[in-house]
């Protein structure tokens, strides 16, 4: 009897982690962007003091480069 059920639960969980990647991959099938959502690329831009890139609309515009954040800034243009 303890081996169905053992049977049983093993089953179970095969078919459960089957539908569960089955449905996964129907969903991921079709990319289909959320409601209010776009794709479009970011510019991208790269410290210029320390090389972390971020996107350039989170960028602090210096002189003459783009800084993740003005003590950056401040440290890239005093070494000048």
């Amino acid at each position: 009897m303890m081996k169905y059920l053992l049977l049983a639960v093993v089953l179970g969980v095969a078919w459960w982690m089957w539908r569960k990647n089955h449905v996964g991959q129907a969903s991921t099938t079709h990319k289909t962007a959320p409601a209010g959502r776009s794709h479009a690329p970011v510019a991208m831009v790269a410290c210029a003091h320390c090389g972390t890139h971020l996107p350039q609309s989170e960028a602090v515009r210096g002189k003459d480069a783009y800084f993740c954040d003005p003590s950056h800034r401040a440290a890239h243009e005093r070494q000048g």
